[in-house]
């Protein structure tokens, strides 16, 4: 078995899968982009409203033209919430169906000898389960990602337009939260990756006792077969278990790091604002676009699990794609026309370590039409046989 090297790198691998979807997914950052610009509208119109309030100049019209870009602005939020749910699900599922119809294509090429030492359902679920974890996080995570930048960003600039020092204070939390999913995010990976090849072996463990369920019940091996079941499910709970409490830390860290901000926004905004240094519609956007701010980081601390599943899954998915057949035909090879296909073996030895022969010295023919029954007792060496005239 041979490997060509996967990509390099989460986000490369990602590109790499995107493929002919990469169109849709940007369209889908853009209609994310539109929903977060129109975020940024109405605590901004309120404000103005209550400057009108407090300190007059408002008029009729004015409110009625206020309101006209609300509804505008609403208007242009539906829409871009939904194309931007809309493009992400068709990418997501279109890269779906690709990659597991190259998954697929890429298993039938390869020799026997891999199939050998896999186990089917440890190969079902890297060519579907796997998959789908990966559709979940492109559908979701990447825009996700990738707004949680660019809005808090844009707004933190508004405030800080606004007031240089108090923006400032608001978001000082911000780095505890990012440090922390810095931290573990290897670790993170390592054991979602684990989890990853546990439900492997689960689903590896229980379609073997389908497949040999007449064997089971013929020896009344049920029960140490349940038991051996009910070990592999243990063992996936453990690690799933194990990888769940870390990989929530982010979340609470960074919740607790938004509450923060908000305690500061209220007491130094308020402070400001009872010297008469700041006044209240600009406190009242500060409040407002707090929870705008931190929210991002929530959320994507929230999808860290998700990210974390997929990072494991593509690297598994890669690995497989990478596995290269152990016999290869060259690009000029050629068919042969034969019209009688015997089968000759001529002094052949074979063993599947190569210090260690299964068959040694095996001559005989077999004429087209002719039927052989190979005989022998366990272990003697008949499967290898039938598997050498395919080339494993």
């Amino acid at each position: 078995m041979t490997t060509n090297d996967p990509p390099q790198g989460f986000l490369t691998g990602l590109w790499h899968i995107l493929g002919d979807h990469r169109k849709r997914m940007a369209l889908s950052i853009l209609s994310g982009l539109l929903f977060s610009a129109t975020t940024l509208v109405p605590p901004l119109l309120v404000r103005r409203l209550i400057l009108w309030i407090t300190d007059g100049g408002g008029s009729t019209s004015g409110l009625l033209a206020m309101t006209a870009v609300l509804g505008i602005v609403y208007v242009l939020r539906g829409a871009g919430r939904y194309f931007y749910g809309r493009f992400s699900h068709v990418a997501s599922y279109g890269v779906t169906t690709d990659l597991m119809a190259r998954v697929y294509r890429h298993l039938q090429q390869l020799s026997h000898s891999f199939y050998n030492r896999q186990r089917t359902g440890a190969l079902i679920v890297r060519s579907v389960n796997d998959i789908e974890t990966l559709e979940d996080f492109i559908a979701h995570g990447v825009p996700e990602l990738i707004l949680a930048t660019v809005i808090p960003i844009t707004m933190w600039c508004v405030l800080f337009w606004i007031h240089p020092l108090l923006a400032v204070l608001v978001v000082l939390p911000l780095p505890v939260g990012g440090y922390v999913i810095y931290r573990y995010t290897r670790e993170v990976r390592r054991m979602w990756r684990q989890v990853r090849a546990g439900i492997s072996d689960l689903v590896a463990q229980v379609q073997d006792s389908f497949s040999g369920i007449t064997e089971i019940k013929s020896f009344g091996k049920e029960k140490a077969q349940a038991a051996h079941v009910a070990s592999s499910a243990a063992d996936y709970r453990e690690k799933i278990c194990a990888a769940n409490k870390v990989s929530l830390l982010p979340s609470a860290v960074v919740e607790f790091s938004g509450g923060v901000g908000v305690i500061v926004a209220v007491w130094v905004g308020g402070s400001l604002a009872l010297a008469g240094t700041l006044n209240v519609a600009d406190l009242f956007v500060f409040i407002a676009y707090l929870a705008y701010i931190y929210l991002p980081f929530l959320k994507l601390a929230d999808i860290s699990d998700t990210l974390h599943r997929a990072g494991a899954s593509q690297e598994r998915i890669f690995e497989l794609l990478a596995v290269q057949p152990e016999i290869s035909s060259p690009p000029d090879a050629i068919t042969p026309h034969i019209e009688r296909w015997d089968v000759a073996f001529h002094n052949v030895s074979f063993g599947y370590q190569s210090e260690e022969a299964v068959l040694n010295g095996i001559d005989f023919e077999i004429g087209a039409g002719e039927m052989v029954a190979l005989v022998g007792a366990t272990g003697a060496g008949k499967t290898t046989v039938s598997r050498l005239i395919p080339r494993f």
